[in-house]
């Protein structure tokens, strides 16, 4: 056996593995960011078109949209609180048949 070969495999596949590695872990942190962003910005459309008034049930202004929905920790509150605002002016705009 040559002293580049250990039983079958070679002594150098394993930067090879790591480097694959790093890149699905680099990778899957892309996705992650882009998703991250997708959200972000479906959460400014959706607040963006409540008006001023549900956005004041909420406690935010159209000025502070961007600001929830990019830095304050409860953001996700604050946008299920707005698509409950706004199914429930759907609903008063158009009720079930």
């Amino acid at each position: 056996m040559s002293p580049i070969q250990i039983q079958g495999s070679s002594v150098h596949s394993w930067p090879r593995r790591i480097s694959r590695g790093r890149a699905v872990q680099w990778l899957a942190r892309q996705f992650g960011a882009l998703a991250a962003k997708w959200r972000t910005r479906l959460a400014m459309h959706q607040l963006a078109r409540l008006d001023d008034r549900m956005l004041a049930d909420i406690g935010i202004s159209r000025g502070e949209i961007e600001f929830v929905t990019r830095y304050r920790r409860d953001g996700a509150a604050i946008l299920s609180a707005a698509q409950t605002q706004s199914r429930a002016l759907a609903a008063a705009h158009f009720p079930p048949l």
